[in-house]
Formats: structure tokens, C-alpha cells, sequence
């Protein structure tokens, strides 16, 4: 191994260890392969479905659309990013394959092979959070000044999570202590519940992916710290979550990660004689957590569920729904449980006719 251009290379040049700098530059802001950094000139490209074609083909996805953070929608099956055809391959044997696989049988083969293949699953979230991002290089936030939504990213933040997700390709070696916590949920799959969804909020370091009747929600830069601060919250969840409360839970244990005073530091070090590099971290021993924020937590929330929540057409009924609303900004609103603590089996809120509703209601108000 040696070093050339801040980058660490082997003998055959070929790049095991971005620096920060170079990440940016090259990868981020350059157009090259996004594993190895070849240009367009060096090798061919048939690029990389953001989200895995595994997944569109499973859920039907390539004609429907993804929710881009500047408003708009894109079509799944156009949602790519540059990537040479070599790194695609191994992407799609060394990683893809394999967990395509491993969540191609029911829920309890699902959860099994979650148990068993938690880093592999890691660096399979790792390289999402990274395509989702690069991505967003393409596309305007602001049609005015026709700025990207990518400019306002810190992309050394990033660095961390794309040294993992290249992992396949480096062969860096990642200490067990950097994995981050990672949550399965069973869901519900009723007739209101999508197959299919994916969130992960740029600066969060949190990412969620639901793929039918289960979900997975993981923290890329804790250390599993989120684990130790929600764990006994979460044992209170004894059934199917739905749609609406698997977006509260993320934003729970984002707002757990969020107030991580003292984070993980990354680093990786080489071992020059054994030509071995190893991604490790820094933990404190005592970590500092900042104070919880109801007002935060529920613009969060608000932000997640607002799409989900019953858009009425009945004024009165309105009122109601409007006061829901003004508690979960206030982060006074949970789906996850009663007032009694017990979790809520059926947390989603249809009406089919208003108006017999809204009687039933006022009926229940008088007794």
C-alpha cells in the first residue's frame, strides 16, 4: 500500500481509502464511478439503480414515483447514478444478491436472516444513504436561483458511511464497534399499508426501509448508542406497527440520535506490512445527551406523517383533525400508544361516511 494524492492505494493504483478531500472532489462533485472513481473515459457504465432493481421489480416500482426533498417526484426506474459496469456487477453479486435473498421469504425467514447478517445489512443501508444523496445532485431546490439540493451538503459528513458502503470494494476491514443500531419491526399489511417505503433525512445519519411486512430502521453513525437509549421504549411495541407509526419510530430514534452530544469518531487506520486498513471508533465512556425537545420531536413527526393523516371534507370533522395536528407539532401526539401506555393495534384513522361519524361521535361526547 502507499499513498498518492492524499488517496491509499495498492499496488495496482487502485484506490482502497478516499481522503475526506479527495471524496469530495472526485465523488461528490466530480463525474466519475461512484465506488471506484474511474471517469466516463477509462471504463464503461450502465450505472446503479438507486434503489435496487430488486426492490422495483418486487413492488412493481419502475413507472411509480419517489418523493424528492425539494417537493417534486421522480420515477424510480430513472433514479440512478453513475457507475462503471464492473462495480456494478460486484455490487449486484457481492451485496445485492445477497440480501435480495435473505428477504425473499416470509417474515420469519426475514428475521432471521436479519439477526444473523446485521453488518452486512449495515453496509447494504450504508450504500442507499449514499446513492439516495449523490443523487440529489441532479436535482434543483430552489427554481429560482436554480440551486441544487445538493449545495448546502457538508459532503466530508458523508465520508464515514461511504467508507463503509465501499467496503465490498476496498476490502477495508470495519470494527464491530462502528456499526450503528439497527431496529426490525413487523408491519401491518392491511389494505391503507404501503409496500414499499424509504426516508432518510439528510444530517440525521437515520435511514428507514420498509419492504412489505417488515421494516428496518438504522442509525449509521452511533455505535449503537440509539440502541441503549430506546431499547425499554421499544419493548413496549407488542404488535404489527402500521405505516403512520413506523414514521413516528423514526422519528423517535432520530430524535434520540439527534441528541447525541458526544458522537463516535471515525477513523481508519493502516497496517502497511499486513496491507490491511481498518475503519474503527472512538467512544467516550460516558456520553453526554442533550435535553429532549417535545417542540422538535413534533415538527419531525408532523413533517413525516402529514402525508398520512385523514384529509377531511366535513368542517366540523376538520376541527378535530386540526386539533390532532396542532398536538403533534407540539409533540403532545403519539400513534404508538394510549393514555394508559398499551400500544394502539389500530392507530390509523378512515372514515368512510363523516357525517355518521361525526354523530356516533357527538353521541359518545354525551355519555
Amino acid at each position: 500500500m502507499k499513498i498518492i494524492d492524499g488517496n491509499i492505494v495498492d499496488e495496482e493504483n487502485k484506490v482502497l481509502l478516499f481522503s475526506k478531500e479527495n471524496f469530495a472532489t472526485k465523488i461528490c462533485e466530480g463525474k466519475t464511478c461512484f465506488i471506484c472513481g474511474d471517469e466516463y473515459e477509462k471504463k464503461d457504465f450502465n450505472d446503479e439503480h438507486v434503489i435496487p432493481r430488486w426492490i422495483l421489480k418486487k413492488f412493481s416500482l419502475f413507472e411509480k414515483t419517489i418523493s424528492l426533498p425539494n417537493g417534486k417526484t421522480f420515477k424510480y426506474g430513472k433514479y440512478k447514478i453513475s457507475c462503471c459496469k464492473g462495480c456494478n456487477s460486484l455490487l449486484g453479486t457481492g451485496l445485492e444478491k445477497k440480501v435480495s435473498e435473505g428477504f425473499g421469504g416470509d417474515i420469519n425467514r426475514s428475521l432471521s436472516f436479519f439477526n444473523k447478517n446485521k453488518e452486512l445489512i449495515f453496509q447494504w443501508v450504508c450504500l442507499l444513504y449514499i446513492k439516495t444523496h449523490l443523487k440529489d445532485r441532479e436535482f434543483i431546490s430552489d427554481f429560482k436561483k436554480r440551486d441544487k439540493i445538493s449545495d448546502s451538503y457538508e459532503w466530508e459528513r458523508l465520508h464515514h458511511t461511504y467508507c463503509i458502503a465501499r467496503s465490498i470494494y476496498s476490502g477495508v476491514i470495519i470494527d464491530e464497534k462502528t456499526y450503528g443500531s439497527m431496529f426490525f419491526f413487523e408491519c401491518d399489511d392491511s389494505e391503507f399499508s404501503e409496500p414499499f417505503d424509504y426516508i432518510d433525512l439528510y444530517g440525521t445519519g437515520t435511514v428507514m426501509v420498509k419492504l412489505r411486512d417488515f421494516t428496518i430502521i438504522c442509525v449509521i453513525d452511533d455505535s449503537k448508542i440509539v440502541h441503549k437509549l430506546i431499547d425499554e421504549y421499544l419493548k413496549k411495541i407488542t404488535g404489527k406497527v402500521n405505516d403512520i407509526q413506523l414514521r413516528e419510530l423514526y422519528a423517535r430514534i432520530t430524535d434520540k440520535n439527534l441528541r447525541i452530544i458526544d458522537k463516535p469518531k471515525y477513523f481508519t487506520a493502516g497496517n502497511y506490512e499486513q496491507k490491511k486498513l481498518i475503519t474503527m471508533a472512538l467512544i467516550k465512556d460516558e456520553i453526554r445527551i442533550a435535553n429532549y425537545s417535545k417542540r422538535s420531536l413534533g415538527e419531525m413527526m408532523f413533517k413525516l406523517v402529514e402525508n398520512l393523516l385523514y384529509k377531511p371534507k366535513e368542517k366540523r370533522l376538520e376541527k378535530l383533525i386540526s386539533k390532532q395536528i396542532r398536538l403533534i407539532k407540539k409533540g403532545e401526539w403519539t400513534f404508538l400508544f394510549d393514555k394508559n401506555g398499551k400500544f394502539l393495534q389500530d392507530a390509523i384513522f378512515k372514515v368512510n361516511d363523516e357525517n355518521v361519524f361525526l354523530e356516533t361521535f357527538k353521541a359518545k361526547m354525551k355519555n
